[in-house]
């Protein structure tokens, strides 16, 4: 069985997010908030029950402490838990402790960030 996007579900509107025309990119504006997190990319379809992340960490969690795993899952976790709290998100919205996180920000030039809008 396939899986669908929830960027692309009926009419552009997701069962996760119907507030927005993008939902994906609802989130990602959200949850870039966080004072932990630099970039976001946030990616959802009907595979999972919750969406996953990859995050560009901002300097406010220091290199060395990515060495403690499961602290610095539990406070990404943390923090986007309150932001959802604070943008009245539903649970299913929050990526539950499934993130990459990447360590260059993501531009043009090093193949992480396209032009396409």
């Amino acid at each position: 069985m396939g899986t669908t996007s929830w960027s692309t579900s009926t009419a552009g509107r997701s069962p996760c997010c119907p507030r927005a025309s993008s939902p994906i990119s609802w989130l990602e504006s959200a949850y870039a908030t966080s004072p932990l997190i630099r970039q976001i990319f946030v990616y959802g379809n009907s595979a999972r029950a919750y969406p996953l992340a990859v995050v560009v960490l901002t300097d406010t969690f220091p290199r060395k402490a990515w060495r403690h795993r499961a602290r610095l899952r539990t406070a990404l976790y943390e923090s986007l838990r309150t932001v959802a709290r604070e943008s009245q998100l539903q649970p299913y919205e929050i990526p539950y402790a499934t993130f990459i996180v990447e360590t260059e920000p993501f531009t043009m030039e090093n193949g992480l960030l396209s032009d396409i809008p």
